[in-house]
């Protein structure tokens, strides 16, 4: 990736993108701060980059609804019901035909 060198107009339009309450009053005051200097100097490439840091993020697409095929009456089939069958009972070794 290229060097990014801001122009004095990118980087004071930066400054005053990214000044807090808590920053010196001036932009020579800020570029003073080894700290703030740098945060404005990297702000600054990125809008000469076109990548502007506060972008507004968009929540994804929903994906298209596909509609489920209804099923034809005749491929239901009604659940038929198990016998009862009684663990116990068959344990102790009675029978239902006793």
């Amino acid at each position: 990736m290229a060097h990014i060198e801001p122009t004095e107009a990118q980087l004071q339009l930066a400054w005053q993108e990214r000044r807090r309450a808590d920053w010196p009053a001036t932009f020579e005051g800020a570029m003073t701060s080894p700290m703030l200097s740098r945060l404005v100097r990297t702000h600054a490439c990125h809008n000469a980059l076109g990548e502007h840091i506060h972008r507004e993020v968009l929540p994804p697409e929903p994906p298209p609804a596909v509609p489920t095929p209804a099923r034809p009456a005749s491929s239901l089939r009604v659940p038929t019901q198990a016998p009862l069958f009684d663990r116990k009972r068959a344990a102790a070794g009675e029978r239902e035909d006793d």
